[in-house]
Parts: structure tokens; sequence; C-alpha cells
């Protein structure tokens, strides 16, 4: 098991959001005293990752609630100033 960790700070700065990682492992042994009949003694692998941001729905939530709110009252108080909600005195 190989493990390690991928850094973005550098990619952030170019505005990539996919990083293509290049692995390789190796297996050195004395000759002499091992022989290798099969398996790898080398091998590459290549790995694209990807970077994914979780977004906060929260404040878009309570900021168009607020700003629904505020323009509900916003058009009641001009309705209300032109008289829209004045009974009607036709006879």
């Amino acid at each position: 098991m190989i493990k390690g960790s991928i850094s973005f700070q550098r990619v952030s700065q170019t505005q990539q959001q996919k990083v293509s990682v290049v692995s390789e492992a190796r297996i050195e042994y004395e000759e002499k005293k091992y022989t290798q009949k099969e398996g790898f003694v080398q091998r590459q692998v290549q790995m694209v990752v990807e970077r994914s941001e979780v977004y906060n729905y929260l404040t878009i939530i309570v900021g168009s609630s607020v700003g629904g709110l505020i323009l509900l009252v916003l058009i009641t108080a001009a309705l209300y100033k032109f008289g829209f909600f004045k009974p009607s005195t036709s006879r």
C-alpha cells in the first residue's frame, strides 16, 4: 500500500480544476540473492484528480428570503400610499 497527499496550492493559482498525477513504483533487490520470476519490477500509473468545491447554500437561501420579504414590504407600502387598501366610496 502506498499513501500520499496532494496539495492544490499551486493549482489554485492557475485556476485549473484537474491535475494529472504520475506515480512510479520500483522494487530493487540484490540480484545475486533473489530472482524475479513474475510480477513487476517497475510500474508507472497516471491518475487525473479533479478539484471540487462544496458550496454553502444557506447564505443564498437566507439572503433570498430576506430580500423577498423586503420587496413584499416595499410593494405593500407603495400600494397603501396610493390608496389601494382604502374602501371604495362609489354609490
